[in-house]
């Protein structure tokens, strides 16, 4: 029930593609985080997030776990929308993904760091939320200005404290 194939280009490498059907489960692993994974410091119903994640399928999960965890979340499909975002809504934190259309993560970390975004602290807590497995891809992330690095798929655990390391 999908699909896939294969795009290339000389000197420019191959994507690799697949489609396939299935459904969403009606309960995620937020209910079996343990208790400690948010410390009291944090509490989500107070903080507004905002995730930058072009994949349909990963923002439309990564949402719906935060909310169960109490967080409020807006999103953005590209580091361009993100920073748009950023200047008209104020949020507390935002997850990043690197590889994104228009803008990519990395670019529209340095734009806030720089103080690029009007209205916007540039010390705002920023995790990248990434495919990107690599210590480089990592040592890029943290390099642009990055608080956080995590990769996909992504614990919800390790989630909650990296947000509760930024936060704090």
């Amino acid at each position: 029930q999908g699909d896939i194939w294969v795009e290339s280009r000389e000197g420019q490498g191959s994507a690799f593609h697949f489609t396939v059907e299935c459904g969403l489960a009606d309960q995620y692993a937020v209910a079996a985080a343990p208790p400690k994974a948010v410390a009291p410091e944090v509490h989500p119903g107070n903080l507004k997030i905002l995730l930058a994640e072009d994949e349909p399928v990963n923002r439309i999960f990564t949402v719906r776990v935060l909310q169960k965890c109490g967080f409020s979340v807006v999103t953005a499909v590209d580091g361009k929308e993100a920073l748009q975002m950023l200047s008209r809504e104020p949020v507390d934190l935002v997850l990043m993904d690197i590889q994104m259309p228009r803008l990519n993560g990395l670019d529209a970390t340095r734009a806030i760091r720089a103080g690029q975004v009007p209205g916007v602290d540039p010390a705002i807590p920023i995790v990248a939320l990434t495919a990107f497995a690599m210590e480089s891809d990592k040592a890029r992330g943290l390099e642009a200005g990055m608080n956080e690095y995590l990769t996909k798929p992504f614990e919800v655990p390790m989630l909650m404290e990296a947000i509760q390391r930024v936060m704090n």
